[in-house]
């Protein structure tokens, strides 16, 4: 499932066709994407296939995540999955660079993985095994800080 959020000021008019009484909606036509509005901010949450609705409710106390986490690193949405025992955030892209292998081994002391995914770009992915607002805020940190690490 992919995760975003935008402040409901910065929709313009198309802020008017939503519902901000909290809860769950379908976003437009699309069926496998919902919305709700919190604190006048729009979350929206992209199934993937095969994941079914009920994985909404992981998000019923899941509050905004501060503007600033989201600037950089990502690119538009975070990718969360659950999995077996655990769940992951994912797709933080990367430059590959000359000796990204040493960082990799360095990172995964702190759950991060950095893979190749192809071309010239890298992805980082870590782990979590509790669901919460600040469990996801601290991989984004962890992640970003490795992000930057790399860019230098």
């Amino acid at each position: 499932m992919k995760y975003k959020q935008i402040a409901v000021a910065r929709l313009g008019k198309a802020a008017r066709r939503l519902r901000a009484d909290g809860t769950w909606h379908v976003f437009e036509n699309e069926d496998d994407t919902y919305y709700r509005v919190v604190k006048r901010v729009m979350q929206q949450v992209r199934l993937g296939p095969g994941e079914d609705k009920s994985l909404l409710t992981l998000f019923d106390t899941f509050e905004p995540l501060p503007a600033k986490v989201l600037k950089e690193g990502f690119r538009g949405a975070l990718s969360l999955r659950v999995e077996d025992d655990h769940y992951m955030l994912e797709q933080m892209y990367m430059r590959v660079f000359p000796g990204w292998e040493i960082l990799a081994r360095a990172a995964s002391g702190f759950g991060v993985e950095l893979y190749f995914e192809a071309g010239n770009m890298l992805t980082c992915r870590s782990r979590f095994d509790e669901w919460s607002r600040e469990a996801v805020l601290d991989k984004i940190l962890v992640m970003r800080a490795v992000s930057e690490t790399a860019s230098q």
